[in-house]
């Protein structure tokens, strides 16, 4: 909200300096106002109403449910496979298998309100560098942005080896150390990250854990600058298309297949 009524305040400002020296006419004014309004009110005002609409597609809509399917478990997944979601967020992987017919075991560090719509799955809150599962319980795991937030990443990766079955799938998405936005500004994506990857880095670090690395991909974009205002008004499938105008390197997002 403090974001909100700064713009609002300094667009203000600017508007009057401009009516004292007499150069706006009422229709561009108008015009100014409409552009101005919308920007706030779709990038930040309605942004996580935007996020929550995402998800309950990913919920109800099949069509959007198996797209999210293809691009992530491109070998299909079995139906009795047993799947685990380390740092599920809101709890989009569940939502998509829920309409898919699989069970999911998901949980992150704090619970969503999100989860209570997603029917016979379980969820519970739990630290991925502290995972209370015993060993080699689950067939597949996603973990997708989560190594970033964590204080020790490698410990986490070892968890993730731990209660992975003999031959299991796990699923890794980190954010790029080389996406535009931290490439041209010096910075990370997100301040509350304790780092950002390199391929090679990841890579190593999946590798040194046990894991047999088998695909390596990049995808998604983060623009150098109004990166927040760009991403909260492009749909994913445009923000995924423009991940491919870009270097493989420069893309937001690594995603890493690897099996135990």
């Amino acid at each position: 909200m403090v974001i909100q009524k700064n713009l609002i305040t300094s667009f203000n400002k600017f508007r009057q300096k401009i009516k004292e020296k007499n150069i706006v006419i009422e229709k561009f004014e108008v015009y100014i106002d409409l552009i101005f309004y919308w920007i706030v009110y779709e990038a930040f005002l309605h942004s996580n109403r935007r996020m929550d609409k995402l998800y309950q597609k990913y919920l109800s809509d099949y069509h959007t449910a198996e797209i999210f399917y293809r691009e992530n478990f491109p070998d299909g997944i079995p139906k009795d496979a047993k799947i685990l979601d380390a740092g599920c967020g809101r709890g989009r992987v569940a939502a998509v298998l829920t309409q898919l017919g699989c069970e999911t075991t998901s949980f992150d560090i704090g619970k969503n309100n999100f989860w209570g719509a997603i029917e016979n799955q379980l969820f519970f809150m739990a630290d991925v560098q502290y995972i209370p599962i015993k060993n080699e319980s689950f067939d597949y795991c996603t973990n997708f942005l989560v190594l970033e937030y964590v204080n020790d990443d490698v410990k986490a990766i070892m968890e993730l080896y731990r209660i992975l079955k003999s031959n299991g799938i796990l699923i890794i998405h980190v954010t790029t150390k080389e996406n535009l936005k931290t490439k041209f500004s010096g910075k990370r994506l997100d301040e509350d990250h304790f780092r950002e990857y390199f391929i090679d880095e990841i890579k190593n670090k999946v590798a040194s854990a046990g894991f047999i690395v088998e695909h390596i991909s990049t995808f998604g974009f983060y623009s150098p600058i109004f990166t927040r205002f760009i991403n909260n008004i492009i749909s994913r499938t445009q923000w995924k298309k423009m991940g491919d105008l870009v270097s493989e390197d420069n893309r937001g997002v690594i995603c890493i297949q690897c099996r135990k």
